[in-house]
């Protein structure tokens, strides 16, 4: 839960529990293109609490400032000494530059950081190509992930359009890095303007065995189908 009040016409302060301001894809699968999330997005983090502050410069260019608990906390895990994350973001004509900087939990280093570029591309009436980069590191854990993601589009119509998913991803480590590589095709049918069927066909692959939910595998094919109501 979060409260939001605007300041004025450009200026916006939230309080609470939002969530993040990283990353291509969002919690709620109505708003994804896929059902299916990329490694980026499991690697969170989902949310914040704590304060922001947007400030919309104009119609294109936007500013935030935001102080946090560490991500992996909230408020009901109860205060944490130190375990606090300062983030900020860029934003420009649906171009988005992300950074936070701070410790993950209350036993995680204080160095991590993180930068994410989200943003996207019509280069048609029907064909949209958006991109979610990211690089983490804690020199101190020495630990973090690094990846980007491709989201390809094209709207065949009002009802039918289908998309190409390519990502690849690389958790890094003292012990030495794990890499995963994931292809995802997807076909959204909106039946109503409420209800929408997903369907993803997925194929990831990695010789490191860190396919998500299946850690014994070095290949897994993968046919999900969902059926999304919002309201």
């Amino acid at each position: 839960m979060y409260a939001y009040y605007n300041v004025s016409d450009k200026v916006t302060l939230t309080a609470g529990q939002f969530n993040t301001f990283l990353g291509y894809e969002v919690i709620n699968p109505s708003a994804n293109f896929n059902y299916t999330v990329s490694y980026l997005f499991n690697a969170g983090p989902f949310s914040h609490t704590g304060i922001k502050m947007n400030y919309a410069a104009s119609e294109d260019l936007s500013f935030m400032l935001a102080l946090t608990n560490a991500h992996a906390l909230s408020s009901a895990d109860g205060n944490a000494a130190d375990a606090t994350q300062f983030g900020a973001q860029i934003g420009y004509k649906g171009q988005y530059l992300n950074f936070i900087s701070g410790a993950i939990d209350d036993a995680s280093a204080k160095d991590y950081i993180f930068l994410d570029y989200t943003g996207g591309f019509d280069l048609s009436d029907s064909f949209y190509v958006g991109l979610n980069a990211a690089y983490v590191n804690s020199n101190n854990d020495d630990a973090g992930y690094y990846g980007a993601a491709l989201y390809l589009q094209n709207k065949f119509s009002d009802k039918f359009s289908l998309g190409l998913r390519p990502e690849i991803f690389t958790a890094t480590s003292g012990a030495g890095d794990s890499s995963v590589t994931a292809f995802t095709v997807t076909s959204n049918v909106n039946l109503t303007s409420n209800l929408k069927f997903i369907t993803d066909l997925r194929f990831d692959n990695s010789d490191d065995y860190i396919i998500e939910a299946f850690p014994t595998e070095k290949s897994v094919t993968a046919l999900t189908i969902a059926a999304v109501y919002s309201f």
